[in-house]
């Protein structure tokens, strides 16, 4: 009788098994090589594969990589994985993104807070000390700054002596106004004036002011009816 190729597979595929040993199929029946890593599919097996990635793994075939982009290089998810990862999404991915969006928020509310909380070199005077507006940024610094914010940050000048100069002048200043307990952690950085100085914002003020003309209505008399009869 004769009987297909197609109908013989599977008992070719058991004869093969029975004759060369189940070692040959570790990924069938879960027998691994190495004795120290857990048996495929027991419970220790899923819990040491917790963070699998999804989607197809690349391979190398006829001389190409399977696809040509990056993809994960760890085993084939599981049916189950798979379904777990396709009935959650997009949970982590949704958690990640999140966690991105506030690292950058709070990354940029820092540079902020250091921005408003930098004394710049218009806060000086020649002698490198503190000129009024300087100590009025630097009295609002250590009324109203958050305490996680609460630090100042001295503009460096062009040599070292110059930025220590100031550096002392800010810390002398903040030990007047709070005393030496509370005065906050005081440091150089590397900035550049983002705006102009209240004083010359106020001179360039007071010369538009002082050079606006006298409002003047041109007019011409016309006389009455009864003048003009």
């Amino acid at each position: 009788m004769f009987i297909s190729a197609r109908r013989m597979a599977p008992f070719a595929v058991l004869m093969l098994a029975t004759t060369v040993g189940c070692n040959a199929f570790p990924r069938v029946w879960g027998i691994n090589d190495d004795d120290d890593s857990p048996r495929r599919w027991t419970k220790e097996w899923y819990e040491a594969h917790p963070g699998d990635e999804v989607g197809a793994r690349q391979k190398y075939r006829f001389g190409r990589l399977w696809p040509p982009y990056p993809r994960p290089t760890s085993e084939q998810l599981q049916c189950s994985q798979r379904y777990h990862a396709a009935h959650y999404w997009p949970f982590p991915y949704n958690c990640q993104d999140q966690a991105f969006v506030h690292e950058v928020s709070q990354r940029q509310i820092q540079n902020g807070w250091m921005t408003e909380t930098t004394l710049l070199d218009y806060h000086f005077n020649d002698k490198n000390e503190l000129n009024q507006a300087g100590r009025t940024q630097l009295k609002w610094i250590l009324q109203n700054a958050p305490p996680q914010h609460r630090a100042a940050w001295v503009q460096t000048a062009d040599t070292s002596e110059v930025s220590q100069q100031r550096l002392a002048a800010v810390q002398m200043a903040a030990t007047e106004m709070v005393g030496a307990e509370n005065v906050p952690a005081i440091m150089l950085r590397v900035a550049t004036p983002v705006g102009r100085p209240a004083q010359e914002i106020d001179a360039i003020r007071r010369a538009e002011i002082g050079s606006i003309p006298k409002p003047r209505i041109i007019y011409q008399a016309v006389g009455s009816a009864a003048s003009g009869s």
